[in-house]
């Protein structure tokens, strides 16, 4: 082994990394230009007997690199390689669900080309650099894709083939109804259906929901901006399927277990649709016992309570829990004069006082507590002497 041999293996072993180069392994070193890390070119040094090729690919640090050309030979120990960093990983479309992705390099193209808008001068042409393989002879003149920003479209004008390399001649192109802007690929929907867009919107931002009880969500969904005359059946996604369930067919939550969630609805036609969704927020409650008003002293006869004169009696209404009272009083014809009655509806009380002797209609009280709904009647007999 001569002194040249022993050098470069043992600057191998030291330096050395394993690539994939055409299928097969191989172990190599690297040489940065003077530029350092913002050169996009390196130098690779490998065996002679390796089979290196020009325009293989291989990944260095998670990129991809493009060996642009094996430099002349100076000795049989090694070879060196000019390779140099692909800026680029491009997408074009053949066909529907054929998409191809070619990594590559943007080779001078001027920063001021790189804007996002349709704005095409004379000198908007770039050089793109391919390796040569069956993917890349698929691309023809007059294929359009995006390179850099999603908005910067391109079109093939001329295409060059020399020892493993593709080289493109493209111009820029402005982008068309058939481009997904959103993906970076041209002409996408010349192939495939283009997506539409829903927006899901709850009207209520949060309700409220006894168990085993039920609520009725208000839902609309709108279709590229337009609000659908038929609102479609919505995909719900309960947080907690512990506290609530919801019926899409019907919009309507049930009430299963105390405690608050979240429910999402979204909706889409196609997996390339997309959604702006909507949430509410759901609260489930103990339901509320709702209880018969009772009302004390009760009747002391089967009808009605007797009240003898000049003799005065306070009744005490009673429902449930918080109740909410109306007490109204109908005199029935009786004059004011033969009676005095006072109501207190905050403490569900009213009072009334026999004034006078009197034999005719009863007093009718009418008691409503509006947080249980109940309602009822009391009919109080003014009596004469006892």
């Amino acid at each position: 082994m001569n002194t040249l041999e022993s050098i470069f293996l043992e600057s191998l072993n030291r330096e050395g990394k394993d690539i994939t180069i055409n299928g097969s392994t191989q172990k190599v070193f690297f040489r940065r230009n003077d530029k350092g890390e913002t050169d996009p070119y390196i130098t690779m040094y490998a065996l002679s007997e390796s089979a290196i090729e020009q325009g293989a690919t291989f990944i260095l640090n998670n990129e991809t690199y493009l060996i642009l050309k094996e430099q002349t030979t100076e000795n049989e120990t090694y070879k060196k390689y000019s390779c140099i960093k692909c800026n680029q990983i491009v997408k074009i479309m053949y066909g529907a669900n054929d998409l191809v992705e070619y990594p590559l390099y943007a080779k001078d193209i001027n920063s001021s080309q790189l804007v996002k808008a349709n704005v095409i001068t004379i000198s908007s042409k770039g050089e793109f650099i391919l390796p040569l393989n069956e993917a890349t002879k698929r691309i023809t003149i007059n294929k359009r894709f995006f390179s850099g920003f999603f908005e910067l479209a391109w079109k093939v004008d001329d295409i060059n083939y020399n020892n493993g390399l593709v080289y493109l001649y493209c111009e820029r192109d402005v982008t068309n109804t058939n481009d997904d802007t959103t993906n970076g690929i041209a002409d996408r929907w010349s192939y495939e259906d283009k997506p539409n867009s829903y927006e899901v919107l709850i009207a209520e931002s949060s309700v409220t929901c006894d168990t085993s009880k039920t609520v009725a969500l208000t839902v609309s969904v709108k279709e590229n901006n337009t609000t659908m005359e038929t609102t479609p059946t919505i995909t719900y996604t309960v947080a907690d399927g512990s506290i609530c369930f919801i019926d899409s067919s019907t919009n309507t939550i049930t009430g299963l277990a105390v405690g608050s969630t979240t429910i999402t609805g979204s909706y889409k036609v196609n997996e390339q649709d997309t959604c702006t969704t909507d949430k509410v927020t759901v609260v489930i409650t103990e339901p509320v016992v709702v209880e018969n008003i009772t009302i004390t002293p009760a009747y002391n006869n089967s009808t009605y309570y007797g009240l003898t004169q000049y003799d005065e009696m306070t009744f005490t209404c009673t429902c449930g829990s918080n109740p909410s009272w109306t007490i109204t009083l109908n005199a029935n014809g009786i004059p004011s004069s033969y009676y005095t009655s006072t109501i207190d509806n905050t403490n569900g009380t009213f009072k009334v006082a026999n004034n006078k002797m009197y034999s005719g209609a009863n007093l009718i009280y009418t008691i409503a507590d509006a947080t249980s709904g109940k309602s009822t009647t009391y009919e109080i007999k003014l009596n004469g002497y006892m």
